[in-house]
């Protein structure tokens, strides 16, 4: 495990880093099923190389591995354990869950043993976190220190690999769909050559965060629209950003949105031209 320490909070300011426009290629070994239903059986591991303005060179080539949305419910399926079997074949450094480990809102109870299932196969170098979705309620204590560290309105430093990576888990404000903006006007200016990295289950924070200026920003909760027309245009957004950052990595001003589709269901038990997903992060430095 990594050595992390909480930070001292310090005053806010925007920061100065440089935009890089251009989207490298994303890797996608194979395409997941267009069709699902009941409960997920198939998944797409998607991987992209990302540079990262002032990367110290003993990052290059630092693996983040990003899931999110599992919304389980009363099942467990072969595919969680094929996603646990390919993650052992070869851990990632950094291991980030984006939230919503359960369908039901008011009774966790009952899909708990299959989160744990999963928490307890995962396998990792250097540590994993997770932020809770809106589906979670109270289910944070029986999930936190499970194989699983929780972050929600919590800044880390982490030493890896002979460097330091920032680790921000931005929480949502009671029941409203709103970051906590006194957690938000606590946190210091980016320090320069320490990749600063957000997690959170909404992307929409992304635009209402404008001062943290990370370099990744991690979400989930959109499902990538879940049930979308052929093409994988999302019928919902499950976003106030636009369509066409509900799913896939996107360079926004100077930040790196990754907005994962998720593995499992809310709502309805199905999925449409619209796979399950798992995204694989390699850092690089900027050229």
């Amino acid at each position: 495990m990594v050595d992390v320490r909480d930070v001292t909070n310090r005053p806010p300011r925007l920061s100065d880093a440089a935009s890089l426009e251009r989207l490298p290629p994303i890797s996608k070994p194979g395409r997941g099923p267009w069709f699902q239903a009941i409960e997920p059986f198939g998944f797409e591991w998607n991987r992209v190389a990302l540079p990262i303005r002032g990367l110290p060179e003993s990052l290059a080539g630092y693996r983040i591995l990003h899931l999110s949305d599992f919304h389980f419910r009363l099942t467990w399926s072969r595919a969680y354990d094929q996603l646990l079997a390919r993650i052992r074949e070869n851990p990632p450094h950094l291991l980030l869950i984006g939230g919503d480990f359960v369908e039901n809102k008011r009774n966790y109870v009952p899909s708990l043993p299959f989160v744990h299932r999963l928490l307890d196969g995962l396998t990792y170098r250097d540590g994993c976190f997770g932020v809770l979705g809106n589906h979670d309620g109270r289910i944070g204590p029986a999930i936190n220190g499970r194989n699983l560290t929780l972050i929600d309105r919590r800044r880390l430093l982490l030493d890896v690999a002979g460097a330091k990576i920032e680790l921000i888990g931005l929480p949502r404000l009671g029941k409203l769909i709103r970051p906590d903006q006194a957690f938000i006007d606590s946190l210091p200016p980016k320090t320069r050559g320490i990749p600063r990295v957000v997690l959170s289950h909404y992307s929409d924070y992304l635009h209402r965060t404008p001062a943290l200026a990370p370099d990744l920003f991690f979400s989930g909760h959109t499902h990538g629209g879940q049930i979308c027309l052929p093409g994988g245009i999302a019928i919902q957004k499950h976003t106030c950003l636009p369509r066409r950052l509900v799913r896939g990595i996107h360079r926004v001003g100077e930040t790196w949105l990754i907005a994962n589709r998720g593995l499992g269901y809310s709502s309805m038990s199905l999925r449409l031209f619209c796979p399950s997903e798992v995204i694989e992060v390699q850092l690089s430095q900027a050229i």
